[in-house]
């Protein structure tokens, strides 16, 4: 009776532990050594436990009872038959690898442990898929925030700033690296550590921030903090705090970046300093101007008019030549006084913030061809004109600008050719230039006189740059540079093209708005 009561014991303790086992999530599999010569070839599958069909898409019995080299022939590729030939033949040995296996599709990683038992060798493998994966993310993740660390220290670098944080209770600051660049100290120093920034701040600084802290830590943002501290080698460098403060369960934290902005306060320093000169060479201009236009002009004048006295005389009381000397001396100081005029007319240019408005094109033709009608009937020129477009600018300037290139049109003609002068008018659009959407109106003088090489065509709106001699064709060199002058303070620019003995061809392009401006 006793005997058959033990023999039952056994039994249930069989089935108690066959019970566990399947319901455990690790799978038990136990394999015995098949020899050849003496030699480990392969293992015998004796028995693996029911759980591990769900990786099989079959029962386990189709496996058990099976050599390993035909059920699980990546053992001989991933070093594990090495691990269970080293497990048998070393007295108690045990080692724990992760290997991954594929099922059909599906990739599957374990986490198992041989251990030599009896005649054979039992490993107990865990499926660690999930944490694999998730290490992999985390690999992943780390990488991506190790990228993004460079991306943020390079940016700082440029940008020449550095990140903080200070929980305020606790006094516990922590800063990006840039800090040891900016500041020129160890932010591991006791500089840093002891009182972050307020170690290098003076007393007056110091209590301004730690008023301005105190007033605002509850509210969301700290308003940029100037500073300025005395690097290691004595040079002062300036500094803006900005921060944001957000609670915790520590107390308020500050978060903030704080940047070397020395240059930047250098260079409006700078910039001041050139204002303030450029605003005294204004004043020796307007000085100069005064001089040009009042000064300068009054000998010019007196030189004349005694020269229209002389001229007025009895003819025989002077040498023979004299008249005409005095003809060549009236002749230069009046080109001398149109040079000054034109040189007071550019230097006025854009000077003064004069508002733009709208005006008509055609109605500035008109004004302006009123000074060249004796010249347009005398010389029978042929004058073709397309309506023109309404623009937004300043009316005199435009109307100079009219005068000059028309004046230019007609002076530059072929002698016993009939002169031909055309000013019509298209929209274009230029994506490149500066304009509402690229378009512009193009308004083009065009004459069929003598012309001009085309190299020149970009330096012929330079101060005093002539083609011609002053005796062949009258005039200062400075109208087409008075012409680009205009038409750049007009946000525009012109064009020359031109062939010698073909004519030429200036363009004009006013940019399109839909709203009156001002001058730059």
């Amino acid at each position: 009776m006793a005997f058959r009561n033990n023999i039952s014991s056994h039994l249930d303790s069989a089935e108690f532990l066959k019970s566990l086992i399947e319901r455990s999530d690790s799978i038990i599999s136990y394999f015995t050594p098949i020899f050849e010569t003496n030699q480990i070839v392969d293992f015998n599958l004796d028995y693996i436990t029911a759980n591990f069909d769900k990786y099989i898409n079959d029962h386990v019995d189709t496996i058990t009872n099976k050599l390993v080299s035909t059920v699980f022939p990546i053992i001989f590729e991933n070093g594990i038959f090495e691990i269970y030939q080293a497990c048998f033949y070393k007295e108690g040995f045990e080692i724990t690898y992760e290997r991954e296996f594929n099922f059909g599709n599906k990739k599957v990683w374990f986490e198992s442990k041989a251990i030599k038992q009896g005649n054979g060798i039992t490993v107990t493998s865990k499926d660690i898929t999930q944490l694999k994966s998730t290490e992999s993310k985390l690999r992943d993740s780390l990488k991506n925030l190790e990228f993004q660390n460079t991306i943020l220290n390079d940016s700082e670098s440029i940008s020449k700033t550095a990140s903080f944080r200070w929980n305020i209770k606790k006094n516990i600051w922590m800063f990006s690296d840039n800090i040891n660049r900016l500041f020129d100290y160890d932010q591991d120093s006791d500089q840093f550590k002891t009182d972050g920034f307020f170690n290098f701040l003076n007393d007056h600084k110091k209590r301004e921030l730690k008023a301005k802290i105190n007033a605002l830590q509850y509210e969301d943002v700290l308003p940029p903090f100037e500073f300025s501290i005395e690097s290691k080698i004595k040079k002062i460098r300036s500094f803006y705090l900005t921060a944001h403060f957000i609670p915790s369960k520590d107390g308020q934290m500050m978060l903030g970046v704080v940047q070397d902005v020395t240059e930047i306060i250098e260079s409006q320093q700078l910039l001041r300093q050139k204002n303030e000169e450029l605003l005294k060479i204004n004043e020796e201009l307007d000085s100069f101007n005064h001089i040009a236009s009042h000064d300068l002009q009054e000998p010019l004048r007196k030189i004349r008019m005694f020269i229209s006295r002389i001229q007025g005389m009895d003819a025989t009381s002077f040498p023979k030549d004299s008249l005409k000397y005095l003809e060549k001396i009236n002749l230069s100081a009046t080109r001398m006084q149109e040079l000054i005029l034109h040189l007071l007319t550019y230097s006025r240019i854009g000077k003064k913030l004069i508002p733009f408005e709208k005006l008509s094109l055609d109605h500035i033709l008109k004004e302006s061809l009123i000074e060249f009608e004796e010249d347009i009937q005398k010389e029978n020129i042929d004058l073709k004109i397309q309506r023109l477009p309404d623009i937004t600018g300043i009316p005199f300037l435009v109307k100079q600008l009219f005068i000059n290139l028309i004046s230019n049109a007609i002076k530059f003609r072929k002698t016993n050719t009939p002169h031909k002068v055309s000013i019509f008018y298209t929209i274009i659009n230029l994506p490149g230039e500066t304009s509402e959407n690229g378009n512009f109106h193009e308004v083009t003088i065009e004459d069929n006189g003598i012309g001009f090489d085309p190299k020149h065509k970009t330096s012929i709106f330079k101060l005093f740059n002539r083609l011609h001699e002053k005796t062949e064709y009258h005039g200062t060199g400075i109208g087409l540079a008075i012409c680009k002058k205009i038409m750049d303070s007009h946000n525009g620019f012109i064009t020359a093209n031109s062939e010698p003995n073909n004519g030429s061809e200036f363009k004009m392009y006013f940019p399109i708005v839909k709203h009156l401006g001002i001058t730059n």
